[in-house]
């Protein structure tokens, strides 16, 4: 099951400019099921574990754009979910939508 990432709750504003602070700043991530319609709000440990342990897909859309998402690991240890586009960490996570 393939999951996409539609929201993102909280974010600090500004973002910060350590990449790897702004994408543990995510606490939530509001999601859809595209084949099931089923959707939900996981907390970036549930969706961690659900990506990296559980080999569960997610992705996020940017125009017709589709953009992997995978796990991480911070220099100190924690752990997150950040996109990958080309073959490097990137950031289009960061400007997803706030879960309202």
């Amino acid at each position: 099951m393939a999951v996409r990432i539609t929201h993102i709750a909280p974010k600090i504003v500004p973002v910060p400019t350590y990449k790897v602070q702004a994408h543990l700043t995510i606490e939530n991530f509001k999601w859809i099921n595209e084949q099931s319609l089923e959707s939900g709000l996981s907390s970036r440990t549930t969706m961690f574990d659900w990506i990296v342990n559980k080999k569960g897909q997610a992705y996020i859309k940017v125009g017709d754009t589709i953009i992997s998402v995978f796990g991480a690991v911070s220099p100190t240890g924690q752990q997150y979910i950040r996109c990958i586009k080309g073959n490097q960490w990137s950031d289009e996570l960061l400007d997803l939508p706030l879960v309202n």
